[in-house]
């Protein structure tokens, strides 16, 4: 079956189904039904009015038993059972609206039993009451005549009696009242009866009393069944009822219409399909005929047989007999194994007849043998015919000799195989193309250098499987293949770079094309020979780049940054442009190495160098200078626009975080920035102004940008501050620093050695003394502190051994930057060891600051040396704002107040209490306190009478070179 027969036969079913379903529709409405619920309705409205009229026929006793209303209700459940859930019941049909208001009937006929029920109950006691209440009067009537009762009292009660009944027939709220003054009239004078009868009057006013409420209650009960909300909900339901009704006609006859016009719609379709069928038939015909016209063409061109389901010959034409030289009788009835040539194996037979009885198509070439026993080759294809079942009931072969095609084939694969083995024997990569510049050949040192697969490429442009660059600027270049085509001669393009596109890696050749002629000399195709030199290439860049570039980051270094940087200045002083140099010295790298090591540190650089790269704009330059330090030129770019770029890059490094292993750094960036102009100097002036501001940025609190300006006053400060460092530098070469010593002395008696704080000096190459003060923040600000440090440690030292003396204890300052110097503790062991020192002859000192800003390396270090013997002393205590709360973490055995309290102690109270302080929360610490700059008598008695432990100062004594110790001995 077709897919068209599936089509209609589906549009049948469809329609079908379609048109029962809607005649289903059109049966939902039922006459019966609607009558059945409105009939029912009203034998509901019925049955409540009957139960209504025989209440009250009960109540005024003309009923003598309850049984009709027991029966009026059970017929009225019944009756609501059957409009519910009979035959036509009408609850849960999808009408919310009706299953409400059945549910509201249900609620009523349920109140109306409970209320029946106690009708019934009280409705009896009531008569009972009315009943006796006559008869117990007429015997209390005789007795009271017989015993002479007062005619006063026997009037009440008479009038007591009459007027409950009138109440019991004619109730009134007026009547109602009278009998209950009646009755608690009676009561009051209940006295005044005979006492044989008081008992009686008590139960006869008993029963009025029960008459009364009794009568009120089975009058509410008699209203509430012979209500008529009954009725109306009824109603209510009928009317809903009604219009739900009306609107189901209403689809059914929608329904009946779409059923109209879908029979109209399938009879029109049935005529249809009928109008086809005939046009179908005509069609067919013209087909067999065209078929028989085709055939009669296929003959004349090809070789054609048909052969049946075993395999036997059916039809040959004449072609097929002439080819083979048999007869169409010889051949008709017999199998193509008559022509079987013993070329093909069995197993290529199997297949082919595998395929085609699989209802497959097959094409391939067969050797076959004619009746003189020569081969000819045909090119055959044998398409089965298939019945209704899929089976194929006959094969149709037709064939095409391609004897000589196959003779010259061979011929030809000879020759190409001579130079396939050829081309794929040399080292250079071969391509050939049609004359449209088609790739139909690539050897597998080409398919090599490409990274493509050949077969991927056949038949494509050469542009599209590889591209070729020129190796200096990188830019695509023109293909060899149109040039040679158009002009016809040899093209040579040295200096060519292929990229491979399967690992991306990039191959230096040199590329030559040339035509490939045919007979007439006409241009058939190309062939391109790529000639492999990326080693010979590769040495020389390696050169080239090893000599031009950071091996850490891959960066430029110096030498090509310096390079460049001459490049811009020629420019500015040529061209008259504006460009302008970053110096970037990054702010606690030495925190990271020290921590964690240098392989930390390549990592950060590393990592900085990645971002870096990612801010710089492509024309500009970024190389790394030397240690954490990096340069980056700012191709034609004013200083105002290189100040903003340079603070991008300071806010870019103040956010990234380092994280190495468990520990994460803040890394902050401190930028010099100079402008590259016509009138600036040499590029060694560049680098230094860049060098100077980029410190300068670094002194007003890291990680800032700082501009350079020949007039600046920092500037020139800072270059003053250089030049410190080579003559600092100079004097630790030759020697040309000098100790001094100032004494410590006790003030509060007892004997104890000399205690002596050790003080540097230099001798400046005229031979002045220079004072510490205009040396020691150069020596800070360019990390000269820890060499200065060894360099005292070592003279202290070996003067200790060299003076014998054991009556002095010797006070050595330590900076900051030595307490974060790693090395520093072996160097001070070595030093014990190499001299004859004993540990205990030695204080240090450092200052608070120092202590404070390097809190953890601090306590490990004196807790080292204290371990060794050494005493250590805590200098310009007080400065800090949080001296006290790091105190009892530092265990130092003195207290070196601050110079700033001592001097105006006398005069400044504050000053006066703070030493005081100082002083006695040292004693309670047991550490010892020392005043420095004592200068005069009034302080020495103040910090004396105060109880500080030691004075030091110029009122004390002033420095002495340590040589002098040496005499003193």
């Amino acid at each position: 079956m077709n897919s068209s027969n599936v089509k209609q036969l589906t549009i049948a079913v469809i329609a079908v189904l379609l048109m029962t379903f809607l005649y289903i529709k059109t049966q939902a409405v039922e006459g019966k039904s609607y009558n059945s619920v409105l009939n029912n309705l009203s034998q509901l409205r019925q049955l409540d009015a009957s139960l209504g009229r025989d209440v009250l026929r009960s109540r005024n006793e003309l009923l003598s038993h309850y049984d009709p209303l027991v029966l009026w209700m059970q017929q009225l459940r019944e009756k609501y059972a059957e409009i519910t859930a009979g035959t036509y019941g009408i609850y849960h049909q999808g009408n919310l609206d009706i299953d409400q208001h059945l549910d509201a009937i249900q609620e009523t006929i349920l109140a109306k039993e409970e209320t029946l029920e106690s009708f019934k109950s009280h409705n009896a006691i009531l008569r009972n009451s009315v009943h006796y209440i006559p008869s117990l009067m007429d015997q209390l009537m005789i007795r009271m005549a017989e015993h002479n009762a007062e005619m006063s009292v026997v009037v009440v009660l008479s009038d007591m009696v009459r007027d409950v009944l009138s109440y019991n027939t004619n109730a009134s709220t007026g009547l109602r009242l009278h009998v209950i003054n009646d009755y608690e009239l009676v009561a009051r004078y209940v006295d005044r009866f005979p006492p044989v009868l008081q008992e009686d009057i008590l139960r006869l006013i008993q029963h009025v009393e029960v008459v009364v409420n009794e009568k009120q209650v089975v009058d509410a009960m008699i209203l509430s069944l012979t209500s008529p909300s009954m009725v109306r909900k009824v109603d209510r339901l009928s009317s809903l009822y009604n219009r739900n009704h009306e609107a189901l006609v209403q689809r059914t006859n929608i329904y009946r219409l779409y059923l109209y016009l879908i029979t109209v719609s399938l009879l029109i379709y049935v005529a249809f399909i009928m109008w086809k069928l005939k046009n179908s038939a005509t069609k067919l015909r013209r087909t067999v005929r065209d078929l028989n016209y085709q055939k009669f063409a296929l003959d004349q061109h090809s070789i054609v047989s048909i052969v049946d389901s075993d395999g036997l010959i059916t039809y040959a034409n004449d072609k097929l007999c002439d080819v083979s030289q048999f007869r169409r009788d010889e051949l008709i009835g017999k199998s193509h194994r008559v022509m079987n040539s013993g070329y093909h194996s069995d197993v290529f037979f199997d297949g082919l007849w595998a395929t085609i009885t699989a209802g497959d198509v097959w094409h391939g070439e067969i050797r076959s043998q004619k009746k003189n026993g020569d081969y000819f080759w045909v090119d055959s294809t044998i398409v089965p015919f298939v019945d209704s079942t899929g089976s194929p009931y006959q094969y149709v072969a037709i064939r095409t000799d391609v004897t000589e095609h196959k003779r010259l084939e061979r011929a030809l694969f000879k020759e190409k195989e001579r130079a396939q083995i050829t081309l794929e024997s040399i080292g250079d990569g071969v391509i050939t193309t049609n004359a449209q510049g088609l790739v139909d050949y690539m050897n597998p040192r080409a398919e090599m250098l490409a990274g493509v697969d050949f077969d991927a490429c056949r038949g494509h442009l050469l542009s599209e499987v590889l591209n070729i660059f020129d190796e200096v600027t990188h830019k695509t270049s023109e293909s060899p293949i149109n040039a040679c085509l158009q002009k016809g001669n040899r093209i040579a393009l040295p200096g060519q770079v292929i990229v491979n596109q399967f690992t991306g890696k990039e191959f230096a050749v040199e590329v030559t094309a040339s035509p490939i002629l045919d007979r007439e000399s006409v241009v058939v195709g190309v062939v391109i020979i790529f000639h492999d030199v990326t080693e010979l290439r590769g040495l020389a860049n390696k050169v080239s780049y090893q000599a031009t570039h950071d091996a850490l980051t891959g960066l430029i270094n110096r030498r090509e940054f310096e390079r460049r940087l001459a490049l811009l200045l020629e420019s500015a002083r040529q061209e008259d442009k504006e460009h302008a140099l970053c110096y970037i010295d990054l702010d606690q790298f030495k925190i990271v190495n020290d921590t964690c090591g240098h392989v930390a540190g390549d990592e950060l650089l590393r990592q900085l160098t990645t971002l870096l790269q990612a801010q710089v704009r492509e024309r500009d330059t970024l190389a790394r200078l030397g240690g954490d330090e990096f340069g980056i030129l700012l191709g034609n770019c004013h200083l105002n626009k290189a100040e903003k770029i340079a603070e991008a890059f300071c806010h870019m490094v103040k956010e990234f975080r380092f994280v190495w292993q468990d520990k994460s750094f803040e890394i902050g960036a401190s930028i010099g920035l100079v402008a590259i102009e016509a009138n600036s100097g040499s590029t060694t002036d560049l680098l230094s102004a860049a060098d100077s501001a980029c410190y300068v940025a670094k002194d007003k609190g890291r990680n800032r940008v700082y501009v350079y300006q020949p007039d600046d006053e920092e500037l020139v400060a800072r270059h003053g501050e250089m030049q410190w460092v080579s003559r600092i530098n100079q004097a630790l070469e030759e020697n040309r620093f000098e100790l001094f010593y100032q004494p410590i002395v006790a003030l509060q008696g007892g004997k104890e050695k000399m205690h002596v704080e050790v003080l540097l000096r230099l001798r400046d190459e005229a031979g002045k003394l220079i004072f510490p003060m205009a040396f020691i923040p150069a020596a800070e600000r360019f990390d000269l502190m820890p060499a200065i440090d060894r360099w005292v440690i070592r003279n202290v030292f070996a003067f200790c051994e060299a003076s014998g003396r054991d009556d002095i204890t010797y006070a050595v300052n330590l900076s900051g930057a030595s307490l974060s110097d790693a090395g520093l503790m072996g160097y001070l062991r070595e030093q014990f060891s190499n001299y004859d020192v004993r540990p205990y002859d030695i204080s240090f000192e450092i200052t608070e600051t120092a202590a404070i800003s390097n809190l953890s390396e601090a306590i490990h270090f004196i807790s080292e040396l204290k371990i060794l013997g050494c005493s250590f002393s805590l200098d310009d205590f007080g400065s800090g704002l949080s001296s006290f709360a790091y105190l009892k973490n530092l265990p130092v055995d003195y207290l070196k107040i601050d110079g700033g309290f001592i001097r105006s102690i006398v005069d400044n109270p504050i000053d006066c209490a703070m030493v005081e302080s100082i002083n006695h929360i040292g004693h309670v610490m047991g550490i010892k306190t020392i005043a420095e700059f004592v200068e005069n008598d009034e302080i020495y008695t103040c910090i004396k009478n105060l109880g500080v432990d030691y004075a030091q100062g110029y009122y004390i004594e002033k420095p002495k070179p340590l040589s002098d110790l040496f005499k003193e001995k």
